[in-house]
C-alpha cells in the first residue's frame, strides 16, 4: 500500500476525497488528513509518504510553497 497524506483547510472536502476514491482498491492508504499548512511539513517527515495531495489556495501558505519546502528534505 502507498501512504497517502491530505493537506486541506476545508473538512468537507478531504470527507468527499476520503469517500469518493476507493482508495485501497487502487493500492492507496489515506494516513493522515493536515488542516494547516504550517503543521504538514513535521507531519510528513514524520509519516514520510508516497503520494501528498495538496490543496493550493489555504489561508497561512498555499500548496506550492508547501511543495517547495518539501523539495528541500
Amino acid at each position: 500500500m502507498y501512504k497517502v497524506i491530505v493537506i486541506e483547510d476545508e473538512d468537507w472536502v478531504y470527507e468527499d476525497l476520503k469517500s469518493i476514491i476507493p482508495w485501497e482498491e487502487y493500492g492507496f492508504q489515506l494516513i493522515a488528513h493536515v488542516k494547516h499548512a504550517s503543521l504538514a511539513e513535521a507531519v510528513v517527515k514524520k509519516l514520510r509518504p508516497e503520494l501528498i495531495i495538496t490543496d493550493i489556495m489555504m489561508p497561512e501558505m498555499n500548496g506550492l510553497e508547501v511543495i517547495e519546502r518539501f523539495r528541500k528534505f
